[in-house]
C-alpha cells in the first residue's frame, strides 16, 4: 500500500514535520491516515500533492 512515516513525507516533500503537523491540524493539503495515535501517508497521494504543486512555464516565459 505504501504507508510513510511524517519524516519520510518531509524528506520527500522538502517541507518539515512541524509544517505537516500544523497542516494536519488544520485540516489541509495531503490526506492522511490514522492507526491508533500513528500518523501516516499514503505514497500516492504524496506523489499527487507533489504534482498538484508543479507550476507549468508557458514557452514564451522560458529563459534561455
Amino acid at each position: 500500500m505504501g504507508l510513510l512515516k511524517v519524516h519520510e513525507v518531509a524528506e520527500l516533500t522538502g517541507l518539515s514535520v512541524e509544517t505537516l503537523n500544523q497542516w494536519r491540524s488544520q485540516g489541509r493539503h495531503i490526506p492522511y491516515i490514522k492507526l491508533g495515535k500513528a500518523v501516516r501517508y499514503l505514497r500516492k497521494d504524496v506523489e499527487l500533492y507533489i504534482l498538484r504543486c508543479r507550476v507549468e512555464v508557458p514557452p514564451n516565459r522560458r529563459r534561455k
